[in-house]
């Protein structure tokens, strides 16, 4: 069993901006290609980054943007397919484990 980050504590912990940097990740064209999303899920995973960046932005304490999270994982869950669904969080997982080791 692989282990996982838990995003949760990892938005409720880290500040903002420096998630912020991080979800551009998502949005780039040949990540959408590699992970094989439909053109309307490549629709709602723009806007839901979009929307949750914003919200990391302006957010001045760990349970909203823990909050923020939620909501965005909601709204993918909604927007994709369960198969794109699950390879986009398997993504960000591993994104976030690749950021978590890459720390001092």
């Amino acid at each position: 069993m692989r282990a996982v980050p838990d995003l949760e504590r990892l938005f409720h912990d880290a500040q903002g901006p420096g998630l912020s940097e991080h979800l551009s990740v998502l949005t780039k064209p040949e990540i959408m290609t590699a992970l094989r999303f439909t053109e309307p899920e490549r629709r709602a995973l723009t806007a839901t980054v979009g929307t949750l960046r914003e919200r990391l932005l302006a957010s001045s304490n760990g349970d909203q943007r823990v909050e923020s999270y939620r909501d965005a994982r909601g709204k993918l869950h909604d927007g994709m397919s369960e198969a794109s669904y699950a390879r986009v969080m398997a993504f960000v997982e591993e994104e976030a484990a690749r950021a978590l080791l890459a720390q001092p």
